[in-house]
């Protein structure tokens, strides 16, 4: 489109934003909005952060968010809610909307540890898995005697003696008394049937019941507060 101003000189024609210029613009602004996209999941890959689809098997737990609540891709000491209408939660939804998830440096440690466990009981020729009751007997009473002498030998390792001057802290040696409690006590949970899933989630639900004891006291004992573990 041209305009006409009239000037000492005569006719001035100045040429005014058609169709194409807003198209250009709009085409722009799409693009800005593809890279910042692209630009934040490179940096959420940089922090090498867990964002968990309801179908993976690797879920950890996440910590819960608001409907309409989205948390910014940063440190997670320095996280803060945004609310959907904004720009940062609009960028987040085109990203898939996916939810922060903490995780313990990989591989997981604790799931880690079950199975260095289940390796080293099979090659000494035990296997946890698909035990009878005869079996399941025979090996809780074995880890729990193991453990006992564990625990004496992690005695041991402080000075216990009132009467005996010359004992000192083992604090290197109480360390491997508890890993070895740990090798016993994982077999334990396996010849269970426990998984390490199991017994994180087992724990969560006990350490809740634990918390609610305190505040009420616990001055009455409930045989029934653990059954729903």
């Amino acid at each position: 489109m041209e305009s006409c101003d009239r000037g000492h000189h005569g006719c001035i024609k100045r040429t005014k934003p058609g169709n194409e210029h807003r198209h250009f613009l709009c085409f722009f602004r799409i693009v800005l909005v593809v890279v910042l996209v692209i630009v934040i999941s490179l940096f959420a890959r940089v922090f090498d952060y867990d964002y968990d689809d309801e179908n993976d098997d690797d879920r950890k737990i996440a910590p819960p968010t608001r409907p309409g609540t989205f948390v910014a891709l940063v440190n997670p000491s320095l996280m803060r809610p945004c609310r959907g209408h904004c720009r940062c939660a609009f960028l987040l939804s085109l990203a898939g909307r996916r939810r922060y998830s903490p995780r313990m440096d990989k591989p997981d440690q604790l799931r880690e540890l079950f199975r260095m466990q289940k390796a080293l009981n099979e090659r000494i020729g035990v296997r946890t898995e698909g035990m009878g009751d005869e079996d399941k007997i025979k090996w809780v009473l074995n880890y729990c005697r193991a453990m006992s002498q564990e625990i004496a030998e992690l005695t041991d390792s402080v000075p216990w003696k009132w009467w005996a001057k010359y004992q000192r802290l083992d604090e290197q040696n109480a360390r491997v008394e508890v890993v070895d409690l740990f090798h016993f006590l994982i077999s334990l949970a396996q010849v269970l049937g426990m998984s390490a899933d199991d017994v994180f989630e087992t724990y969560a639900r006990k350490n809740e019941v634990n918390f609610k004891r305190q505040e009420t006291g616990y001055l009455v004992k409930d045989e029934h507060d653990s059954k729903h573990i």
